[in-house]
């Protein structure tokens, strides 16, 4: 036998080896909950491309919005899978509350961290809060944190209702007005919102029509983008000629950095001291380090980008939720409007004095985001051999071992439904929302440090639109979307269904706006 040969089997071997106790650990370690092998890991870009759930292949991009809490509650609220490829690796899958509240807090102690080979797909247009850990997000947070202020939230809502108003205006004296397709509600109101509010570039519902030098409106374009965002993450550029569809995507890409370098360009020829939003922050992005190094152009476009979709993608999503939900459970849209009316009497418009009040809207917002989180889960990784506090059988506290280099997934849909947290979890009922709860088991913004910067920025929006929209229309399902019979949760499952790209978005659902006698 040569020694090449030699040599080649002696690093089989020890690798082998290596792999094997790395297996050995990760058995070792879950000792106390279940495990379950699956070939392709959930961070590898085949998860993303494969279409759904393979038995013993991979979870799928819809493992947690399709199986809620029914994977656990066998024991404790933690299960474990390895997977082979690109590597053998753990992940653990997380539903309790105070583990996940561990994890998160992880950020300050450093044992928990952001997987940036999985985040670094969505490194589109360049750096940004997303995408970055450490000195370079801590310097992002700096520069983006004041714009979320109470002067800022006061424009919000007066953007919400005056393009509500528009709205209902477009649609005059009809008295039923039927839409397809509520997300062709939901998507351009919310992207006006968060124009305005954090950009500066106020629009209209006239406002559709493609800009000179573009190929598509900027709606159009984003809408595009947003839906086709994990085909760009994981093909190559050269890849994105090959079908229609990815063509589209490609050009969406494109003009959406267009759009978003006239409205950098516009606003730079304009007094930055003025203005206090995103764009303006963004732009006076300097002097935040110690270095004095200002954001590069890369940057300000990564993160506006990410404030773009984070403001807008997540928002339309969870409206479409909540109006879906009303249509479906009218006895709860009933409560909400008297409530509504005992606050904001006639045709008056509702102000932003008015929000504190307006807990009804509050609650029923809060409860579609338990339901139906438009981000269902957030991934962790472990840099050191630690463990996690988690709620055993009998209510005592187990910690479980964490193995280096773990991966973790924060399940925030699995714990919305965990019935220790919830009673009853199934249910819509906005009135849980009065009792007491425990917020460490309700996080559709996340939670630690790097919980979501935009959180009252977004509710304030929802409360408004809801608010107006109920005060003057009672919202139905279309016709042919009822089914004799049915059960409000048997058609809550049928027509509220989520997709997992980026963010858990839902179908678009056809409804009915009915006049009311104001």
């Amino acid at each position: 036998m040569s020694w090449v040969t030699l040599a080649a089997a002696s690093l089989f071997v020890i690798y082998t080896l290596t792999r094997l106790g790395k297996l050995y650990r990760i058995l070792i370690s879950t000792r106390s909950h279940s495990i379950s092998f699956v070939l392709i890991g959930i961070k590898s870009a085949f998860n993303f491309l494969l279409p759904g759930r393979i038995p013993f292949i991979n979870l799928g991009m819809n493992s947690t919005v399709d199986d809620k809490y029914t994977v656990f509650g066998r024991g404790i609220d933690v299960r474990t899978f390895v997977s082979l490829i690109p590597r053998i690796e753990s992940t653990m899958d997380v539903a309790d509350a105070q583990a996940i509240k561990e994890m998160a807090s992880g950020a300050r102690t450093g044992l928990f961290v952001k997987p940036m080979e999985f985040y670094e797909h969505f490194l589109f247009y360049g750096p940004s809060l997303l995408v970055s850990e450490g000195t370079l997000w801590k310097k992002y947070r700096k520069i983006i944190g004041p714009s979320f202020n109470e002067r800022n939230n006061r424009l919000v809502w007066d953007e919400a209702t005056c393009l509500v108003s528009e709205l209902m205006d477009r649609w005059g004296e009809q008295q039923v007005v039927t839409i397809s397709d509520s997300r062709d509600v939901t998507f351009p109101l919310t992207l006006m919102v968060i124009a305005s509010a954090g950009f500066g570039v106020r629009s209209s519902w006239e406002d559709s029509a493609v800009s000179k030098n573009h190929a598509m409106s900027f709606q159009t374009a984003l809408r595009v983008l947003v839906s086709g965002l994990i085909h760009k993450a994981v093909f190559p550029a050269w890849m994105l000629n090959f079908t229609k569809k990815l063509r589209e995507i490609k050009v969406a890409f494109d003009e959406v950095q267009g759009y978003m370098g006239e409205m950098i360009q516009e606003r730079r020829h304009q007094d930055l001291e003025e203005k206090h939003d995103l764009l303006s922050n963004l732009l006076r992005g300097e002097n935040v380090d110690a270095s004095g190094e200002s954001l590069t152009d890369q940057e300000i476009l990564g993160n506006m980008f990410f404030l773009l979709v984070a403001g807008q993608d997540t928002t339309a999503h969870t409206l479409t939720c909540v109006f879906a939900l009303l249509a479906i459970y009218t006895e709860e849209q009933d409560k909400l409007y008297r409530h509504i009316k005992s606050i904001i009497p006639g045709d008056r418009i509702p102000t932003y004095e008015d929000m504190p009040s307006l807990t009804y809207a509050q609650a029923v917002i809060f409860e579609s985001m338990r339901l139906y989180p438009i981000i269902p889960a957030i991934p962790k990784d472990a840099v050191k051999d630690t463990s996690i506090p988690v709620q055993g059988v009998n209510g005592e506290i187990v910690h479980i071992p964490v193995v280096k280099g773990t991966g973790l997934i924060l399940n925030f849909t699995a714990l919305h439904y965990n019935p220790s947290q919830w009673e009853n979890p199934y249910d819509f009922q906005p009135q849980r929302f009065f009792r007491s709860w425990n917020r460490d088991a309700y996080l559709p913004f996340s939670t630690g440090p790097r919980a979501c910067l935009g959180r009252r920025f977004a509710e304030t929006e929802m409360i408004a639109i809801v608010t107006l929209l109920v005060s003057r229309y009672h919202i139905e399902i279309k016709d042919d979307g009822l089914i004799i019979g049915e059960t409000p949760l048997q058609r809550r499952t049928r027509l509220i269904r989520q997709k997992v790209s980026v963010t858990a978005g839902p179908e678009g659902v056809s409804l009915v706006f009915r006049k009311r006698e104001v």
